[in-house]
């Protein structure tokens, strides 16, 4: 996970200063682009760490640096949403959305969507911290709502064909995570497999006709609305 998201945000992000100049790259478009960056790659940071610290067996200091943890998750869902929004106006109000009304809105409405699955695993994960076996699970379920838009970028950086997302990240790593149920407790953890549910459907939205619809548009442009 935290190999597909610094190679996802590698050109626009972390390497972003090496390759502005030689590359003409128009600078970020607001200070909140920037923390939003510093604080997902902060919790990234953590996702690694509490894993390291679990192998390691310092359980004790994995769940002292679970309090902050859980205050990083949290700031993760308010920036998140405050960076979608303010994307959002930067789009209608540049006049973009009239040419790609289908694709904003899915970008809109799929991002709040899974940002908001990653705040609810992540508080259920939370919950179930006296339960390591679905604890574990739960954690690793809530990030992989966030790896779409990292796994997009790749695609577009490496010309890969756009298919790629419907196999990639979401059933590649929760195929990851079901083998491994498989492999130790020879079946699918409850845990995996019903917070697999949300996750699978929101990413099956773009195949239904919601992202055209009116009422699509509409929720975009009041979300859009929200800044001004």
């Amino acid at each position: 996970m935290c190999v597909t998201v610094f190679v996802g945000f590698a050109p626009s992000f972390y390497l972003r200063p090496l390759l502005q100049d030689r590359f003409g790259l128009p600078p970020l478009p607001s200070r909140l682009v920037v923390v939003h960056g510093v604080v997902f790659s902060a919790w990234m940071l953590l996702l690694l760490l509490q894993t390291s610290l679990v192998a390691a067996r310092r359980v004790r200091w994995h769940r002292r640096t679970g309090v902050g943890a859980a205050l990083v998750a949290a700031l993760m869902v308010i920036i998140g949403v405050a960076a979608q929004v303010a994307q959002t106006h930067r789009t209608v109000a540049s006049g973009e959305y009239e040419t790609t009304i289908l694709l904003e809105n899915g970008l809109t409405i799929g991002a709040l969507l899974n940002i908001t699955l990653f705040g609810a695993l992540t508080a259920a994960a939370v919950h179930f911290r006296r339960r390591p076996d679905v604890h574990r699970r739960l954690v690793v379920l809530a990030n992989i709502p966030l790896l779409l838009a990292a796994v997009g970028r790749i695609i577009f950086i490496f010309g890969l064909p756009q298919a790629l997302l419907y196999v990639f990240p979401q059933p590649a790593f929760i195929a990851a995570l079901a083998t491994n149920d498989l492999r130790t407790d020879r079946r699918v953890h409850p845990a995996t497999l019903w917070a697999s549910i949300p996750i699978i459907a929101i990413y099956a939205l773009p195949l239904t006709p919601l992202y055209g619809s009116a009422a699509a548009s509409a929720f975009t442009r009041w979300v859009a609305a929200l800044v001004s």
